[in-house]
């Protein structure tokens, strides 16, 4: 701030959007942000005359906890002034959570998740580091325009923690005469800020549904033990889809790993289409069952499994096989549901070569909250059934 500008405080207060304007609620997950909005007026030192804070200035606000003036908010609890926070705020505002839906979904268990948040595709590439979840606010970032002389200079903050209890939240600047103005004081206003416990995913408040998707023939060329030619004939193939979602709020976004990431993964025959692929078995040497993983978002159709040439002796003479089994499926047909798959290609020759598995396959949930679960994914002995269970 220039040294030829003098002012002092003259109105300082802090808020919440919500109805009452004085609390609000949040999972202690780390990753839900509630607004808090904080007003401020000036006037120039020795006079009547209104002071309009500069930027600058205005960037000199800081949360602080009003049982603990001056002091910054810590242990616990932190808070951002922008949405493009590098790793803590995504540069837009993708889901809108009204905070009083919140409150009504943690004493309603009648209310449904689609009351309080709004969805947006956008928030599906996100990464983690990225993903924070706010409440639903009107005040845009940093200062907003007064409309008159009389109004108020704002500055919007988003809150998280990681705390379970009740926090005051006040505010703090510095003078130019290097005096420190908190809101713990004359103007004696704070915003009550709750951090309820998060909710843990489990295998208890998830629920897995397999689909009998699809099924359908590929094209198989085989030659003949006895003239040599090559013929073409269809082989079957089945996908079963599985389906991962919430009992509680809705998920939106999930992290997947421990997956062939290319289609190259060393241990099987490389095809881009055996991206997602995490595990790859014909536990009779014939019939192929490949187990997919796929990431998080709205109905896509992939082509998936592979394109394999082999060779076997039949009567005592070495005979070409190519399976072209690479079927055209859809996925993530159920919103806001994590989609696995398992596709299994029948076959009536050895030709698939060995097989391979990543052994550490797995994926994190979230909800439009910011709750999570880790689970990991794998597969029955015979590899025709998927199997998810808990990892947190």
């Amino acid at each position: 701030m220039g040294d030829d500008r003098k002012w002092e405080v003259t109105y300082f207060k802090v808020e919440t959007t919500t109805g009452d304007g004085k609390t609000d609620s949040l999972y202690a997950n780390g990753r839900m942000q509630v607004p808090v909005i904080v007003t401020i007026k000036a006037i120039e030192k020795g006079t009547t005359k209104r002071c309009w804070l500069q930027p600058d200035e205005l960037s000199e606000i800081a949360l602080i906890d009003y049982d603990d003036s001056p002091n910054k908010l810590s242990d616990g609890w932190s808070y951002t002034d922008s949405q493009s926070n590098g790793s803590v705020f995504a540069t837009a505002m993708n889901v809108a959570i009204n905070a009083n839906a919140l409150a009504r979904q943690v004493s309603d268990s009648t209310a449904t998740a689609r009351d309080a948040a709004v969805w947006t595709e956008d928030l599906m590439n996100q990464d983690t580091d990225s993903l924070v979840i706010t409440s639903n606010a009107a005040v845009p970032a940093g200062e907003v325009a007064a409309r008159s002389d009389n109004d108020p200079q704002s500055k919007k903050f988003w809150v998280l923690t990681t705390r379970i209890e009740s926090k005051r939240i006040g505010a703090r600047i510095k003078q130019p005469d290097d005096k420190t103005v908190t809101t713990h004081s004359k103007f004696d206003s704070r915003a009550t800020l709750k951090g309820i416990e998060p909710i843990v995913y489990t295998t208890d408040n998830v629920t897995i549904v397999r689909k009998d998707t699809a099924d359908g023939s590929y094209r198989f060329d085989w030659q003949s033990a006895g003239d040599g030619n090559w013929y073409t004939s269809q082989k079957h193939w089945d996908q079963d889809n599985y389906f991962v979602s919430s009992t509680i709020h809705e998920f939106i976004k999930a992290d997947i790993y421990g997956f062939d990431t290319t289609g190259y993964a060393s241990g099987h025959p490389g095809d881009s289409r055996l991206k997602n692929c995490y595990a790859y078995c014909a536990p009779d040497d014939k019939n192929l069952k490949l187990s997919f993983i796929w990431e998080f978002g709205p109905e896509a159709t992939k082509a998936a499994g592979l394109y394999k040439e082999g060779t076997i002796v039949d009567w005592l003479t070495p005979c070409g096989r190519k399976a072209y089994a690479y079927p055209d499926i859809k996925v993530n047909q159920k919103s806001n549901a994590l989609c696995l798959t398992r596709l299994a290609i029948d076959c009536p020759d050895t030709i698939w070569g060995a097989k391979w598995s990543s052994g550490n396959c797995g994926f994190t949930i979230y909800d439009v909250y910011g709750n999570a679960g880790k689970f990991s994914a794998s597969y029955s002995d015979d590899h025709n059934l998927l199997t998810i269970s808990n990892a947190n």
